[in-house]
């Protein structure tokens, strides 16, 4: 167990959930994912190796996307970019910019992109899930391949339905970005997520640099919120539980429903 910064985890998210009157589920997740533990399942480095724990400054390991990929003939490997990888964002910031902790420069660094973006064909992942339930997504993008912001706009989508018409819509490059969800998975054991170039962009591509998925555990335990009589915090945190390494899950106990007394404000994680 170690701390978190506060903000890696959200409390208020989106929400997915397929409807198949209109194709398009999204609204707002209300279950509050800090009153929930997160089991990791997948945490991939795409278009990249493998990243150590000993890279990562949160010990987390990140496998390469290679076996999940579902449109090969459609991706290429972008160049690995050698530059530096501008974090607009610090420690304390809630938004959309990824801080230190997020994910590793490396991560960034790699991606899959088009292999020809005008053709407009989807780059395809699917991960194992368990059937019917809600999973925490995160995906991760940072625009190393223009020469100038704004140039490419993409679509993505889960499970083949439109969520964001307008990715990769900052003027920045090289800055690290990500969108999360909480996803119900279908009963096809999969869950689907695809990345389409916009063939009236300026420069149609699509591109991704990293994907993490983690089981909504719904039977979680709260850490009660600060205590007035206490000099020490108490505050409601998730717990990310296991984590999934060469295909074996390695689930790490941790009893729910402890109180753990905190120093200063964090989130804490086993994985």
């Amino acid at each position: 167990l170690f701390m978190l910064p506060t903000h890696l985890i959200p409390d208020s998210i989106a929400r997915y959930n397929y409807l198949e009157s209109t194709g398009r589920g999204l609204t707002t997740y209300s279950g509050g994912l800090l009153s929930r533990a997160l089991e990791t399942k997948h945490r991939l480095n795409v278009g990249g190796g493998n990243v150590t724990r000993e890279t990562d400054n949160l010990t987390r390991e990140w496998l390469p996307d290679d076996s999940y990929i579902t449109t090969p003939q459609n991706a290429k490997n972008s160049p690995f970019f050698g530059g530096t990888i501008k974090r607009n964002a610090d420690d304390e910031y809630d938004g959309l910019h990824s801080d230190q902790y997020t994910a590793p420069d490396v991560v960034y660094q790699t991606a899959k992109e088009s292999k020809n973006g005008s053709i407009g064909l989807n780059i395809s992942w699917s991960v194992p899930v368990e059937k019917n339930i809600d999973h925490f997504l995160r995906l991760h993008f940072c625009d190393n391949i223009n020469p100038q912001g704004l140039l490419t706009t993409f679509i993505l989508n889960i499970y083949d339905q439109l969520v964001i018409t307008n990715v990769n819509n900052d003027a920045d490059l090289s800055t690290p970005y990500y969108y999360d969800f909480v996803v119900r998975s279908d009963g096809s054991g999969l869950l689907k997520v695809s990345v389409i170039p916009n063939t009236t962009a300026a420069k149609p591509n699509a591109f991704l640099n990293g994907l993490e998925l983690m089981k909504v555990i719904e039977s979680s335990g709260l850490i009660p919120l600060d205590d007035p009589d206490s000099s020490s915090k108490k505050i409601s945190i998730p717990v990310v539980v296991g984590s999934v390494v060469g295909g074996n899950k390695s689930l790490l106990r941790i009893p729910i429903g402890c109180q753990f007394e905190l120093p200063q404000e964090g989130v804490l994680t086993a994985d």
